[in-house]
């Protein structure tokens, strides 16, 4: 009787014993765990649910979990498609992100550092021999 009682403690589960006959048969009646539990509105209480963190920056320099602004660049930058991408880490909060920086084409040079013009005489020293 005493592992029963304790059974019954842990698991909220109760027993009841039906003497209809000379043997004693258990009258297993188990809660319904699955059910919702009902709340009245006074039990509703918001500032008590766990608050969903948000990002709050998406700018270039800034960390977008915490706001800090001192990030550590890690390693050097890699290149995707038409992307430039740097891995950092807030010294702040210690959040982990990448920044990607579109490449745009501007012009093109010679491998003296002319500026190239449409128009303007080639130079052949440019040339690979």
């Amino acid at each position: 009787m005493k592992y029963l009682r304790i059974f019954e403690e842990i698991t909220g589960t109760t027993f009841s014993w039906v003497n209809d006959s000379k043997e004693k048969e258990p009258d297993y009646q188990q809660p319904n765990v699955f059910e919702e539990p009902e709340y009245d509105d006074e039990d509703w209480n918001e500032e008590e649910l766990p608050k969903e963190e948000k990002y709050v920056s998406n700018e270039k320099g800034v960390c977008p979990a915490c706001g800090g602004d001192d990030l550590n660049y890690e390693g050097h930058p890699e290149i995707q498609d038409d992307a430039v991408y740097y891995q950092w880490v807030c010294n702040k909060c210690n959040f982990v992100g990448l920044e990607y920086y579109t490449m745009v084409f501007d012009e093109q040079y010679t491998s003296e550092g002319d500026v190239i013009r449409v128009g303007d005489p080639i130079n052949k020293e440019s040339y690979d021999d």
